[in-house]
Parts: C-alpha cells; sequence; structure tokens
C-alpha cells in the first residue's frame, strides 16, 4: 500500500512541478503577454495528455463497450496517468490563479469548473481502484488546447491566418472531438449502470464495499460526463461567435485564459 502511494504521489507530484515550472519559465522569459505564454504551455499539457489517452486506449481497447470501465491496480499505467493529470491540472490551477493574482488576466469560469470535474473524476477513479482507464482514454479530448496555442501564436507573429485557423480548429474539435467522446462515454456508461452490475441499490450503505465503490465510480463519471458536455455546448457557442469575427488588431494584449 505504502509503495503504491509513494508510486503515485511521487508521478502526480512530478507532473505537478514539471508542468508548473514550465508556465513560469514561459511567462518569464517568452516574449509574449503571459495569457499567451499559458496558452502555449497549456498546448504542451494537452498534447501531452493526448498521448497518454491514445496510448491507453490501444492497450485496453478490448474494455471500449462498458466506456473502458473497469477495475486497475495502483501499478498499472492508467493509474499512474490519472496521476500525472491531477498533477497538470493542479499546477494549470494555481497558475491560473497567480496570473489572475499578479498580472491581472482574466479568469474564465468554466475553464475552472472544467478543471474541477477533471480532478473530481480522477480522484474518485484512483480512491475507487476503478475507471482509471475511462479517465485516461478521455484526456484525448486535451488535444483542445492545442488550438489555443495556435491563436496566441498567431497573435504573437501577427498573422491572421493562424488566428482564425486556430478559432476555426477549436470549433472543429469540439464538434467532432470532444461532444462525440463524452457522447460516447455516456451511452456505454449509462448501459454499464444498468446492466445489474452496478445497480442503484449498491449504493446504499448496506452493501459491500466493492460494490459501493463500483456504483459510486459510475455514478461519478456518468455525472462528468453531462457536466462536459454543458460545458463544451457553452464553450462551442463562445467559439463559434470568434471564428465569425473578422481580425481586426493583432497587437498583443493580455487576453482572458481562453481554451
Amino acid at each position: 500500500m505504502l509503495g503504491n502511494l509513494l508510486l503515485l504521489g511521487s508521478a502526480g507530484l512530478g507532473a505537478a512541478v514539471i508542468f508548473f515550472c514550465l508556465h513560469v519559465v514561459a511567462g518569464s522569459t517568452l516574449p509574449l503577454a503571459r495569457g499567451e505564454a499559458f496558452k502555449l504551455t497549456r498546448g504542451l499539457a494537452g498534447m501531452t495528455l493526448t498521448l497518454f489517452a491514445l496510448s491507453c486506449a490501444v492497450v485496453y481497447w478490448p474494455l471500449w463497450p462498458v466506456g473502458f470501465l473497469a477495475p486497475h491496480p495502483a501499478t498499472a499505467w492508467p493509474s499512474v496517468v490519472m496521476a500525472m493529470t491531477l498533477g497538470i491540472f493542479v499546477a494549470e490551477l494555481i497558475w491560473m490563479f497567480a496570473l489572475r493574482r499578479r498580472h491581472n488576466v482574466s479568469l474564465r469560469p468554466e475553464l475552472v469548473g472544467h478543471h474541477v470535474v477533471g480532478l473530481t473524476a480522477a480522484s474518485c477513479a484512483l480512491v475507487c481502484g476503478m475507471g482509471q482507464a475511462t479517465g485516461a482514454v478521455a484526456l484525448v479530448t486535451e488535444l483542445l488546447p492545442l488550438s489555443g496555442a495556435l491563436v496566441a501564436w498567431g497573435r504573437y507573429r501577427q498573422e491572421p491566418q493562424l488566428v482564425q485557423l486556430g478559432h476555426h480548429s477549436r470549433v472543429w474539435l469540439l464538434k467532432y472531438l470532444r461532444l462525440p467522446v463524452w457522447g460516447f462515454f455516456l451511452v456505454a456508461l449509462q448501459s454499464a449502470w444498468f446492466d445489474g452490475r452496478a445497480a442503484w441499490a449498491h449504493l446504499a450503505p448496506a452493501a459491500p464495499a466493492a460494490l459501493q465503490a463500483e456504483a459510486l465510480c459510475r455514478l461519478v463519471a456518468l455525472g462528468a460526463c453531462i457536466g462536459l458536455i454543458v460545458h463544451d455546448f457553452y464553450c462551442l457557442k463562445i467559439c463559434r461567435a470568434a471564428a465569425r469575427r473578422r481580425v481586426r488588431s493583432w497587437s498583443v494584449q493580455q487576453p482572458s485564459l481562453s481554451r
């Protein structure tokens, strides 16, 4: 038990330290506004998480009919991925609030909400010892911050085409990647919930601890999917408006921390 805690703790803390340092160094050294530099480092974090997701999807592909929801030991790769995800998300939250407090960079509540949902789902999977592969594969949706990085780079290079490409790619990723992924997990997890293996009765205090953990994990996963679907529809509305907007000024300013 102690060895497992040390493994997951080291993975999470290591990821948090590495990416927090990246945010600080990029914000301090790159010739960009700090909000724009953060978009670039978030793009790097998103690419890293997407690679983790693809590796888990390949290894655990036979679990796709149940939304990849299955128990895994703490030493399994999906568990380590969830621990590193916690570290990366915590580092981003700390840096977002630091930018807001010290540099007056506006903070988007829906981005904070997205991270809170991710932290809750990852923590539940690790505590319950189940659903780590579900959370890991869902990280393929973290490809979206790359579009924000493209927008930031286009603003810095004073190239309207790159900015417009970033806005349009964000809309495309929301419509054809993120929302379909959440829809898949919602259907698969709902089917698994009602297949008799994790009935509502398993949440009762008298139910065995193992069944309670399984039912709780499924319930949190369903709630996370619903919350992220609502979040992404809201983001899609904003991003469509941004994609239609004509680009008029390319001066580098302190923008909001958009996805």
